[in-house]
C-alpha cells in the first residue's frame, strides 16, 4: 500500500544571516513521511515547487486496521524531547534528502597566505546564484618586491655613532655611554629644566620667616583693643583693618583744593560765608558732627567738578546739606523746611533736580570717612579725655570754613587737632598710644597745628562758628582757645609753632604740675 507523503513548502532565505555570503534565495520542501513502504518515485514529491495534499479520514482509517500487520522497518516517529537518534548520513536538516549524484561538490577556499609568499596562485572564489551560473575565478596577484639585502644587526648592544655631518658642530663625548640605555643622536640638543623659578607665595613665606626670625622690637604702645575684646559691638579684631581702608578711601574722596580757579563768579569769601550759614542750620537742628563734614565734602567735590554761578551757590550748598541729612541722620529735616530755610529763593522741584544732579555728577559716591571716626580712634588713647575731644572738635570745624585746610586729610586733621588740643590743656607730650592711634608723630601734625592756631589768631570773620563752641554746652571752648592764644602771640600774627614750641611745652608742664599740687591740697 502507498502512503500518501505530506509535503509542506515553505521558502527559507538562505542569506537571512546579514554577514554571510551573497546567495539565492530558493524555495526549499521538506518531507515528513508519516508511513511509507518504499521511497516515493512521483514527481511530486521531488519537485520544488509540487502542490501539497492532505491526509483523508478514509486513508487514516485504513493505517488504523493494519498497525498489527507485519509492515516493513520504517523509520519511527520520536517523541519531542525524549530520545535524540544517530544522525542520518546523506539527509540535509531541515530540508529534502538530497541524493549525492545530485549534491554538488563543496568548494574548500584555501588558507589565506601572506602577501610576500603568493606567486601567482590563483584563490578560487564560487558564488552561488539562483540559475546556479559558476563565477569565474578571480585571481589575486601581487606585484613582486624588489628584494632587498638584510643586514645583520651587531650582536654588541652598543652600536657605533655615525659621524656627524662637517655642517654640524663636532660631538661632546659623554663618559659612561655604555651604561646609557638610549644614546642621543649628535644633531640633537640636549633639552635642560630651567632653573627653578621663586613664586609669589613662595617669596611671602620666606619673608615672613626672616621678620619672625630677626630680633623682636620692644613694644612702645599698649594694646586699647584687648579690653574689648568680649564686646562684639567693638569689633576689635577687625579694628586695624577698618581704619586702614579709611585711611586709603580718604584719598579717593578728597576735593580739588584749587577748584575755585575754575570758579569765575565764586570765591573763598563766599564759600566761607556759606559755609557759616549751613554751620548755623547744622546747629539749628541739632544734628550730628558726621552730617556738617559730609556735607561739606559733597559740596567741595561737586564744586571741583561744575562751574556754578552766583545765583546758584546755596542751592549747592542747600542740597548737600540735604543730601547728607538724609544719608547720615535717622530724623532728617522734611524737604518744605528746607525751602524754607533758603528764605524762599528755590521751590521744592528746584531742591529735588539739584539733589539728583549733584548725585549723579558725584557718580552717587557718598563714602567719605568723616574726621569724627579718626578722633574718637585717638581719643581712646587719651583715656577719652572730654575737654581735649571737645576742643579737637572745634579746631576741625576750622577747616570747615578755612579753605587752606581743604587738602588737609581726616585722619591727619583730627590727628592735629587732638594735638593742639592736648596742648592748650597743658598736656604737651604726644605718647607712644597716641602716635600709634593716630598713625602720625608729631613732626608731622606740627603743620597742620599752626595753620589752626593762625586762624585763631585772625579776627573771627565766622560769627557762627565761634558762637557755636563759645555756649556753655560746648564748654566755651572756642572763647578758651582763642584767649590762650592772645596770650602768646597778638591778634593777626603769622606765627611759626615750631620756634616756639619748646617754649610753650615748659609752660604746660609747670601748668600742669601746678594743677597737680593744687588737687593734693586737701580742702
Amino acid at each position: 500500500m502507498i502512503i500518501k507523503v505530506v509535503l509542506e513548502t515553505y521558502k527559507v532565505i538562505l542569506n537571512a544571516n546579514e554577514n554571510a555570503n551573497a546567495g539565492t534565495n530558493a524555495v526549499v520542501t521538506r518531507s515528513k513521511a508519516q508511513a511509507t513502504s518504499k521511497p516515493s518515485t512521483s514527481t511530486n514529491a521531488v519537485a520544488g515547487k509540487s502542490r501539497a495534499t492532505a491526509p483523508t479520514a478514509a486513508s487514516k482509517a485504513r493505517v488504523v486496521k493494519k498497525e498489527n500487520a507485519p509492515q516493513p522497518a520504517v523509520k519511527r516517529k520520536r517523541e519531542a524531547l525524549t530520545e535524540v537518534p544517530k544522525k542520518i548520513e546523506g539527509v540535509k536538516g531541515k530540508g529534502k534528502a538530497v541524493d549525492d549524484a545530485t549534491t554538488k561538490p563543496t568548494t574548500k577556499v584555501p588558507t589565506r597566505q601572506p602577501l610576500s609568499t603568493v606567486g601567482g596562485s590563483a584563490i578560487p572564489v564560487r558564488r552561488v546564484t539562483r540559475s546556479s551560473v559558476k563565477v569565474a575565478q578571480q585571481v589575486i596577484t601581487e606585484e613582486p618586491k624588489p628584494s632587498t639585502s638584510v643586514v645583520d644587526r651587531p650582536r654588541s648592544p652598543v652600536f657605533t655613532r655615525p659621524k656627524p655631518p662637517s655642517k654640524l658642530p663636532p660631538v661632546v663625548e659623554v663618559e659612561d655611554v655604555e651604561d646609557d640605555p638610549e644614546i642621543q643622536r649628535a644633531h640633537k640638543k640636549l633639552h635642560t629644566s630651567p632653573p627653578e623659578m621663586l613664586d609669589n607665595s613662595t617669596i611671602e613665606v620666606e619673608d615672613v620667616a626672616n621678620l619672625l626670625s630677626a630680633p623682636s622690637q620692644p613694644q612702645l604702645w599698649d594694646d586699647l583693643d584687648e579690653e574689648d575684646h568680649d564686646d562684639p559691638a567693638m569689633v576689635s579684631e577687625y579694628v586695624n583693618d577698618i581704619f586702614a581702608y579709611l585711611k586709603e578711601v580718604e584719598l579717593t574722596t578728597m576735593p580739588n583744593p584749587n577748584y575755585m580757579d575754575m570758579q569765575p563768579e565764586l570765591d573763598h569769601v563766599k564759600r566761607g560765608i556759606l559755609v557759616d550759614w549751613i554751620i548755623q542750620v547744622h546747629k539749628h537742628f541739632k544734628l550730628l558732627p558726621e552730617t556738617l563734614f559730609l556735607c561739606i565734602n559733597l559740596m567741595d567735590r561737586f564744586l571741583s567738578a561744575r562751574p556754578v554761578s552766583a545765583p546758584k551757590f546755596q542751592l549747592v550748598g542747600l542740597s548737600a546739606f540735604y543730601v547728607a541729612c538724609k544719608f547720615e541722620e535717622m530724623m532728617s529735616p522734611t524737604v518744605e523746611e528746607m525751602v524754607y530755610l533758603s528764605g524762599g529763593q528755590y521751590t521744592t522741584d528746584e531742591l529735588f533736580r539739584a539733589e539728583r544732579f549733584m548725585l549723579k555728577t558725584l557718580n552717587w559716591n557718598l563714602s567719605y570717612p568723616s574726621p569724627m571716626n579718626f578722633l574718637r580712634r585717638i581719643s581712646k588713647a587719651d583715656d577719652l579725655n572730654i575737654e581735649t575731644r571737645t576742643v579737637g572738635k572745634y579746631l576741625m570745624e576750622i577747616a570747615c570754613v578755612d579753605w587752606v585746610l581743604m587738602a588737609t586729610p581726616p585722619s591727619l586733621l583730627a590727628a592735629a587737632a587732638m594735638w593742639l588740643g592736648r596742648l592748650v590743656l597743658g598736656r604737651e607730650e604726644w605718647t607712644h598710644n597716641l602716635i600709634h592711634y593716630s598713625s602720625y608723630s608729631e613732626e608731622e601734625v606740627i603743620p597742620i597745628a599752626n595753620m589752626m592756631v593762625n586762624y585763631v589768631l585772625s579776627e573771627p570773620p565766622h560769627v557762627n562758628l565761634y558762637a557755636k563752641y563759645a555756649a556753655k554746652r560746648y564748654m566755651k571752648v572756642s572763647v578758651y582757645v582763642r584767649q590762650w592764644a592772645l596770650n602768646h602771640w597778638s591778634e593777626g600774627d603769622e606765627i611759626n609753632l615750631t620756634d616756639d614750641l619748646s617754649m610753650l611745652k615748659i609752660e604746660a608742664r609747670e601748668l600742669r604740675l601746678k594743677a597737680e599740687e593744687e588737687a593734693e591740697i586737701p580742702v
